[in-house]
């Protein structure tokens, strides 16, 4: 996430621009991730590589932090997204076999038509509380199973201008 004097990108597979004002700005973006097995199955993990989910001004975790969505907001119990924070979202149309508990929205989101209001966002499990996301009972090592994971930021004047960093580690 690049937060600048114009505007902020969200770079995952795709970017994008829009311009920060003091009501605060929504962007998203989305990873299409593929896992493949040939054992009986997986579960799909998601957590941050640290023990903070929070993303940081140039990577340096002693500078200005953009935290994530409250940690309340989990994969089962998604809520909204708030000024200077940042989410992930599992949508429930346009994936397989999820994770039970899935508690994000059934529509489906796109990357450049679907507002904040459209969508629920959860914090991204800290190192040592990963969360299942996908699994399933079945090899796969042909084509995979796809899971299409949105990141989103909402950010105002007020966060300090720069690109804030922070890794998402997947384990299968």
């Amino acid at each position: 996430v690049i937060l600048g004097q114009s505007g902020y990108n969200l770079s995952v597979a795709s970017s994008s621009e829009v311009s920060m004002d003091l009501s605060g700005s929504f962007l998203m973006s989305k990873s299409t991730l593929n896992t493949k097995t040939n054992a009986n199955g997986f579960s799909l993990y998601m957590g941050m590589q640290d023990s903070t989910n929070s993303l940081y001004l140039n990577g340096d975790s002693s500078s200005t932090a953009l935290p994530s969505v409250s940690n309340t907001y989990s994969y089962t119990s998604p809520g909204s997204i708030t000024n200077n924070t940042w989410g992930y979202a599992i949508p429930q149309s346009g994936n397989t076999n999820l994770a039970s508990g899935n508690g994000f929205n059934t529509g489906t989101y796109t990357d450049s038509s679907t507002s904040e209001s459209d969508t629920k966002w959860a914090s991204v499990p800290v190192k040592g509380s990963e969360q299942i996301i996908q699994n399933t009972n079945s090899a796969n090592d042909s084509t995979g199973v796809d899971l299409n994971v949105f990141y989103g930021v909402k950010a105002n004047s007020s966060q300090a201008i720069g690109a804030y960093k922070g890794t998402i580690v997947y384990t299968a």
